[in-house]
């Protein structure tokens, strides 16, 4: 008799997209069925069913998890299981109906203003759960006043270290995601702030988000090239082809001149933003 309170599913290039996975974990955990064993190298997933909760998941590859909280024993993430270098970790958190989640963009050099928008929603009763850039989760919770600071480290080589250091100057770590890390403090005055090197992480922000660009341009130029190639030799077969291959030709250049456009758009895009970012320092 087949066991109803297990069940095996496979995912293909799960591990590709780990955030996404978490994500495909928790949403399982909220109607009752919970992660209990995985195959790496299948891509096998087992699941027990048991009460429904509401889970965070996060995952750390090789002794890597960009979020630090999972080494955070104040954080209340516990170890679920291990397998070929993947641990996987998880905490409770409350019902998704008594969470808040908010999209907001910031640019490369506004955590100053980040920081304080962070430190408005607490006071107006919003505190900060977690956040996926630009997408922030807050619980509910009283009126506080509550100081929010980030540090950008995208490589943080002692976690433990890294946040000890935080915790001696007064400050408690929240969350970590695309290598920012969210600190808060309830006594502004008592804390330690010459932890946060504004100046650095500014000149690292400035310097990754170049480094962003860069690749895109690349990339959009590559495909600009590629597009009118194609359209240099469709428009070149044109003398050549057969009346009844017009209006096909005609299709695949109309196509061809769409990707061209949008290609080039990428490129004036980057072009604007490498310039943005390079003067805003």
């Amino acid at each position: 008799m087949k066991d109803k309170s297990m069940k095996i599913e496979k995912y293909r290039m799960w591990f590709s997209d780990l955030k996404g996975t978490a994500e495909l974990l928790r949403e399982k955990s909220c109607e009752g069925w919970h992660i209990s064993e995985i195959d790496v190298s299948q891509g096998k997933f087992t699941y027990k069913k048991w009460e429904p909760k509401n889970y965070c998941y996060e995952f750390s590859v090789n002794g890597i998890c960009e979020n630090l909280a999972v080494y955070d024993e104040n954080s209340g993430f516990e170890k679920v299981l291990e397998d070929s270098g993947l641990i996987l970790y998880r905490r409770e958190e409350e019902s998704p109906e008594s969470l808040e989640s908010v999209k907001k963009s910031f640019g490369a050099n506004s955590t100053e203003d980040e920081e304080k928008w962070l430190s408005d929603q607490a006071a107006e009763g919003y505190f900060l759960l977690r956040c996926q850039r630009p997408e922030y989760t807050f619980f509910m919770c009283e009126k506080s006043t509550v100081q929010f600071k980030a540090d950008y480290a995208p490589n943080v080589e002692n976690p433990k270290e890294y946040l000890e250091k935080f915790k001696n100057a007064g400050w408690e770590y929240v969350w970590g995601s695309n290598g920012y890390h969210y600190f808060c403090t309830e006594t502004p005055e008592a804390v330690d702030p010459s932890v946060f090197n504004s100046e650095r992480n500014a000149e690292d922000i400035l310097r990754d988000k170049k480094r962003q660009i860069s690749g895109i341009l690349g990339m959009a130029l590559f495909g600009l090239a590629a597009s009118f190639l194609k359209l240099y030799l469709d428009v070149s077969s044109y003398s050549e082809a057969a009346q009844d291959m017009l209006d096909k030709v005609g299709r695949s250049v109309t196509m061809d001149l769409i990707a061209a456009l949008i290609c080039g758009g990428f490129v004036i895009g980057s072009i604007i933003a490498y310039f943005k970012a390079k003067h805003s320092k």
